[in-house]
């Protein structure tokens, strides 16, 4: 399998883990549990990422890497993902799984934006053209969200998609790194860094119950820490762009958690708007997804073996 259908491959096993893991947020946050606390300890089992870091450099005979790159790296991006995900989790409280999920699907368009202006990619019409077909996609499921509590979770949806678009130009900039480090010490930043916010306005009253704290737990361990190293990934295999448009393949997937649930709206009107949404942003992602930079290598040089900091040599930029 060359890289670029390797990080197609890693987007579609991503938005799997996020379109169920959304389920597990609303359950739990239906019971009361704080969504900047919930936030918090999910980010925070990043952390476990340092245990196959420590029992990697003691199997090592000889040399080892230094960590500086790696850590500077995660205090930048601490901020903009806990942030991210704040929004996000807040925003699955007060409005529908497919409606959150279509919102944060326009990131593409800000992961264009972004990445244009700093150098990490080149202008293209076929992204620019996507990006605006996310935008008009989520137009019209927000159309579909008439009352003023889902305007709110609308509203924190797309802030979220803001933040994580940023979140993933920095991210493909930094490259090369060493992925698994970097993740254990964005675990360690979250929680270092957000303790006091945590500590003064969340509430983990509501962390009570062994059901409750173990789907906190799993959800932390399998969609933030797994999936957010997989996404890593597919950035480097691809490009920010295709990697955050990617993440639309969650929408057919929440239109059936919704259906399955019982939470989907039977209004035909609005039913309406959300499913000509879904499929614009769907038809937005597959535009793109053929559309392989010259400068995508298909061998083993582009990253599809274990993350490492020795793997093109340094430097800011990414794999471009």
């Amino acid at each position: 399998m060359n890289t670029w259908a390797a990080g197609i491959f890693l987007l579609v096993v991503v938005c799997v883990i996020w379109s169920v893991s959304s389920v597990v947020v609303q359950r739990v946050e239906d019971k009361g549990v704080d969504p900047l606390v919930l936030t918090y300890v999910c980010n925070a089992l990043f952390a476990a990422f340092l245990v196959p870091v420590a029992c990697r450099k003691k199997a090592r005979t000889r040399g080892s890497s230094s960590s500086s790159s790696e850590l500077k790296a995660a205090l930048i991006l601490s901020p903009l993902w806990m942030l991210a995900n704040i929004a996000y989790n807040a925003s699955l409280a007060t409005t529908s799984i497919t409606s959150s999920t279509i919102l944060s699907s326009t990131s593409s368009l800000w992961t264009l934006g972004f990445a244009v202006a700093s150098g990490v990619e080149d202008k293209s019409f076929a992204k620019l053209f996507a990006g605006i077909l996310c935008v008009v996609g989520a137009a019209f499921v927000a159309w579909g969200d008439e009352t003023d509590e889902t305007l709110v979770g609308d509203g924190l949806a797309l802030a979220s998609a803001a933040l994580y678009g940023l979140y993933g130009t920095v991210l493909s900039a930094m490259h090369p790194l060493d992925t698994t480090k970097l993740f254990g010490y964005l675990g360690v930043s979250n929680a270092v860094l957000f303790a006091v916010p945590v500590f003064v306005f969340g509430d983990p009253s509501a962390l009570n119950t062994p059901p409750i704290i173990v789907s906190v737990l799993l959800k932390g361990l399998f969609d933030n820490a797994l999936s957010d190293y997989l996404w890593a990934r597919a950035v480097v295999l691809t490009t920010p762009t295709i990697a955050t448009l990617g993440l639309s393949l969650t929408i057919p997937m929440a239109f059936g958690i919704d259906a399955l649930s019982g939470t989907l709206d039977t209004h035909p009107q609005r039913v309406s708007l959300r499913a000509v949404g879904a499929a614009t942003v769907l038809v937005s992602f597959l535009l793109v997804s053929n559309t392989k930079p010259d400068n995508k290598k298909d061998d083993d040089d582009c990253c599809c073996g274990p993350p490492t900091a020795d793997r093109g040599g340094g430097g800011g930029g990414g794999e471009k």
